[in-house]
């Protein structure tokens, strides 16, 4: 008898369809609404092919020139957002963009560009140290061959004189890229090759309505690690279609068993205004936390135009004669992302004055 009704049971469980619990019509109702509500608070791409990365920086400073001081955003390394992506093809086919933005407030707008005591003083609305100012806005394609970039961007010769194998230019930009001797930030048609053996060169031509000329640049660089040292470095040419032409470029080392690095920076413009600067020191975790760099720095510059000085301020030049000596420290946390640094510059421009920097960039 119970063999008979197992049996029976069995049948009807094969032949019966079996049904879901019974949680009533409005079961997801609020698990939906939640989920529109947690995507209405994230960062949503309209291209699923495309991807999206933000990050940045907050890069702030208080500025001391002799007698005078006051907070700025840090021009050697400013603050900034970023927004970049790409989408692949196939192995050799890429294409993506960059949308960079600088952020800074109304009051860094406020350091003035005449002299070097009084560097504080009223409004001056000097653009690139005001509140939003746009640094990339391009796109690229990758190709077998290499990346071909348009639109607003740093031309082939951008950083040239900023090649270092240490942690040094957010606190100290080497002062060949404040004087003229360094690329920049327009529009442009650019190609930047694949890496060879540690080499790559770039090409760009820029072409922007606000100007009647078409720059031309080309840059070589090299970067490998060889026989215990980092090896770093850039020479660049760049001709602005108006009559004038520079070379310049820069090269470090770094021996890495000991973090003993050192860096050098030279620059010639039509064969007048010329420069030469180097930087020394060691980077090491003496610490725990991370990094710390400890540096010297000499340059000499000679019928220069200051377009940012190595104040970080707008507007100083011509200079026909131009010598800065420093030292800092800086010290990386990298858990944080935090980097803490104090700079000291005597800048001799016929007049001396002393220049101290303190401040902190958070990345993110």
């Amino acid at each position: 008898m119970i063999r008979s009704l197992m049996a029976a049971t069995a049948v009807l469980a094969l032949v019966s369809p079996v049904g879901a619990a019974d949680l009533g019509g409005n079961c997801c109702a609020d698990l939906e609404e939640r989920v529109a509500e947690l995507e209405a608070t994230t960062a949503r791409k309209g291209n699923r092919k495309v991807t999206l990365t933000i990050s940045g920086q907050v890069s702030r400073a208080i500025l001391f020139v002799d007698s005078d001081h006051g907070m700025i955003d840090n021009a050697n390394s400013p603050s900034r957002f970023s927004m970049m992506g790409e989408a692949k093809f196939s192995k050799d086919w890429s294409a993506g963009y960059l949308i960079e933005l600088g952020v800074g407030s109304a009051e860094d707008a406020n350091v003035a560009s005449g002299g070097l005591t009084g560097v504080i003083g009223p409004a001056v609305g000097v653009a690139g140290l005001g509140e939003l100012v746009v640094r990339h806005n391009a796109l690229w394609i990758g190709t077998p061959v290499g990346k071909v970039w348009l639109g607003h961007t740093s031309t082939a010769t951008d950083s040239v004189v900023e090649i270092t194998t240490a942690n040094t230019n957010v606190a100290a930009l080497p002062v060949g890229s404040w004087t003229g001797f360094d690329g920049a930030r327009t529009q442009v048609l650019k190609y930047e090759s694949q890496t060879l053996a540690g080499f790559t060169v770039s090409a760009s031509w820029n072409d922007s309505l606000l100007s009647s000329t078409n720059g031309f640049d080309a840059a070589l660089r090299y970067a490998d690690e060889v026989s215990g040292f980092r090896l770093a470095a850039g020479i660049g040419y760049a001709d602005n279609d108006a009559g004038t032409t520079r070379v310049s470029g820069s090269a470090s080392a770094m021996h890495m068993a000991t973090g003993l690095f050192l860096t050098a920076q030279a620059g010639r413009i039509d064969g007048g205004a010329k420069m030469i600067g180097a930087m020394g020191g060691v980077e090491r975790n003496f610490f725990g936390p991370g990094a710390s760099t400890l540096f010297v720095e000499w340059f000499q510059g000679d019928d220069v135009t200051a377009t940012i000085s190595p104040l970080g301020i707008l507007g100083v030049g011509p200079i026909p004669e131009l010598k800065v000596m420093g030292f800092g420290a800086i010290q990386n946390v990298s858990a944080l992302g935090l980097d803490v640094f104090a700079t000291y510059r005597q800048v001799d421009v016929g007049t001396k004055a002393d220049v101290v920097l303190l401040g902190a960039r958070v990345k993110f």
